[in-house]
């Protein structure tokens, strides 16, 4: 059979491709989208077994990163350019409570219950919770706060805590303590500061009532402290009329300050949707002077999924003087949670990938964005799923199309009946007159296809002024050419050829258009 007499099913064949080929493009450089102006794309790390943020330790030429993978604890060190220098693996064990201290000499890790040794798996202390800080080690044991040396292994109980609910939050600042502990009760939200310097106890530095509804249930929270003030940021849940209702609180507090704490209400909106940000999730906060960065994970907009235009990702709200401004730090289709500062301009953050935690970074600085540049494995597998998620619903065209072709349909069957013997002698007439019955729907009901919503998705390319009457009249004469061609080769009678024709111009507009109907 010579190439014309295949034209028929060839050229339809490959301009389909084509179209698949130009969606799979398109979607590729959606999840490949840099997160916000200035942020590089994620820099996979590794990836854990463990919803827990992993274990990092700074040091002046690298990082040390620890986490549990393969049934066993994963060490990595990098440059300060994130360049990986050297990894090995410790056979400790652990479960999903277990959490590490490791500063390349003293390596210390938990479980549910006690606190170990990593080289000899000797069990150091009872725990009920487990602070790793820079260079020292926070635990907490029947109500009382111990400091733990790693280098030494010296245990010193830095204070005593009260009896009853509590939540305990321990951040280091130099060589100073601070221990937030944060009361729950009638009155209000109470909140108590402690410092304890290197070998000293802890010492109440501030306590407040913060004056919060007591409706207002406890999420999360965080600290920060600099030679001043210290600042804290809370979120609370309220159930209103059957509604969830989120919310967070910022308080700036000078230590010389006497008088309760000023707070204020948090709100940030999307940097590219402008919807509110709701629902903040593991809120990590640093002080810049009087200035705030926030760290929290939140549904935003996103064009790397394939229906809902949203996803959990990480967002950097800058707190000053001048207002606010939101940055988005993530941007993947996955749920992004337990972000955490590293320096000032650069984030690590879990991506939830089913049964794996993705370990990922993300960095303002340009060695780490031309890093992170590249494309990867990932970028092309979402691009494809994304890709087969839309075509999965761009046959829809067909239905939605169906006011268009069912009327000179219709007017065939009437031919049959009325005029059966000038159908089938295929006069010219008819079809000229069964393409004009399916122009007009066309003309007066083009909207049934492309409606805003689709052309506000679809790219610059398809969505300009007239643009859906060049996809429908271009598609139209791509598709009477190759009806054309197949008269030629097959000898179609005139029902064949006008059901081919219809049938390769809605397939066309199904691979071209149909993928952004549900967007």
């Amino acid at each position: 059979m010579s190439l014309a007499k295949r034209l028929y099913w060839i050229l339809p064949l490959m301009i389909v491709l084509a179209g698949i080929g130009l969606l799979f493009y398109e979607n590729l450089k959606k999840v490949k989208e840099p997160p916000d102006e200035g942020i590089s794309r994620e820099l996979k790390l590794g990836e854990s077994q463990l919803a827990n943020a992993p274990a990092i330790f700074s040091k002046n030429d690298s990082y040390i990163l620890s986490y549990f993978d393969d049934e066993k604890l994963i060490e990595k060190i990098y440059t300060k350019s994130w360049d990986l220098d050297s990894e090995q693996t410790h056979d400790i064990p652990f479960n999903k409570w277990s959490r590490v201290y490791n500063n390349g000499e003293t390596l210390l890790y938990t479980d549910y219950y006690a606190l170990y040794l990593g080289s000899t798996d000797k069990k150091i202390s009872e725990i009920d919770d487990f602070f790793p800080l820079q260079n020292r080690v926070l635990f907490l044991d029947n109500h009382n706060m111990y400091r733990l040396e790693p280098n030494t292994l010296k245990t010193q109980k830095v204070l005593s805590l009260e009896e009853g609910q509590k939540r305990v939050f321990v951040e280091q600042i130099d060589s100073k303590t601070y221990i937030l502990v944060y009361y729950p009760g009638r009155k209000g939200h109470l909140i108590k500061l402690y410092r304890a310097d290197t070998q000293s106890e802890a010492k109440l530095v501030s306590e407040n009532i913060y004056p919060i509804s007591t409706t207002e249930t406890f999420k999360d929270l965080s600290f920060d402290v600099n030679h001043n003030a210290f600042a804290v940021i809370f979120s609370t849940i309220q159930k209103q009329g059957g509604k969830t209702v989120n919310a967070q609180y910022y308080t700036y507090h000078p230590f010389k300050k006497k008088e309760a704490p000023a707070v204020k209400t948090l709100q940030a909106k999307d940097p590219f949707s402008g919807s509110q940000l709701e629902g903040w999730e593991d809120i990590e906060l640093k002080l810049n002077g009087k200035e705030a960065d926030i760290l929290f994970a939140s549904h935003g907009f996103t064009e790397t999924t394939y229906s809902e235009a949203k996803a959990s990702n990480i967002y950097r709200l800058h707190v000053s003087s001048s207002g606010q401004e939101i940055t988005r730090i993530s941007n993947t289709p996955n749920r992004s949670m337990q972000p955490m500062f590293i320096d000032k301009g650069t984030v690590l953050w879990l991506d939830v990938h089913g049964d794996e935690k993705q370990i990922n970074l993300a960095s303002n600085r340009e060695v780490i964005i031309q890093k992170a540049d590249n494309y990867t494995s990932g970028h092309f597998i979402s691009a494809a799923g994304k890709s087969v998620g839309m075509l999965s619903y761009a046959f829809f065209t067909i239905f939605l199309t169906l006011m268009w072709y069912i009327w000179p349909f219709l007017f065939i069957l009437l031919m049959m009946v009325v005029n059966n013997n000038a159908l089938e002698r295929g006069e010219s007439w008819i079809m000229y007159l069964s393409l004009f019955i399916y122009t007009i729907p066309i003309v007066l009901l083009d909207d049934l296809l492309f409606t805003n919503k689709l052309l506000a998705a679809a790219p610059a390319y398809m969505s300009f002024q007239g643009s859906s009457w060049l996809y429908i009249l271009g598609f139209g004469a791509l598709a009477y050419l190759i009806m054309y061609l197949g008269t030629k080769s097959k000898e179609w009678g005139l029902v064949v050829r006008f059901t081919y024709f219809v049938g390769c111009h809605v397939l066309l507009l199904t691979f071209f258009i149909g993928p952004y109907l549900i967007q």
